[in-house]
């Protein structure tokens, strides 16, 4: 089952943006592009996106460097949980410095003396108990 959102994606003007709208829009899941050009404000939009397109680089720089030594996936499918891994650890457990050591979602979720794999299960069976209606 395919489910249709509707998002708000802020990039730089890589035209391989607006082909990946295209080719999302055709599985039924549409999103819209606020493209941010070069790296001056010389318009409206950079000058309102531009915070946002520079934490989406910084993410996407974090992301390119884990995903360097997987030689890239066969399929659509394994792509995609490689990326849903990928947002649970940098979401859930990663600690991050400018956070002061934190999580960027810190609920309560995990003791602090659990280990890693401990936080992985829980987040496995957190998972496993959500349905989507």
């Amino acid at each position: 089952m395919i489910m249709t959102f509707v998002n708000l994606i802020y990039t730089d003007a890589n035209p391989i943006y607006n082909a990946a709208q295209v080719l999302f829009e055709i599985n039924d899941i549409k999103f819209d592009l606020q493209q941010v050009i070069g790296v001056s404000d010389k318009d409206e939009i950079s000058k309102k996106y531009r915070p946002f397109k520079q934490i989406e680089e910084r993410l996407n720089r974090t992301y390119k460097q884990n995903y360097y030594g997987t030689n890239g996936y066969d399929k659509l499918e394994c792509a995609n949980s490689y990326m849903v891994l990928f947002v649970c650890f940098f979401n859930f457990l990663r600690q991050h410095s400018s956070l002061k050591y934190k999580t960027p979602v810190d609920d309560g979720l995990f003791n602090d003396d659990m280990l890693m794999q401990d936080r992985w299960l829980k987040l496995v069976e957190l998972s496993s108990q959500y349905h989507l209606n």
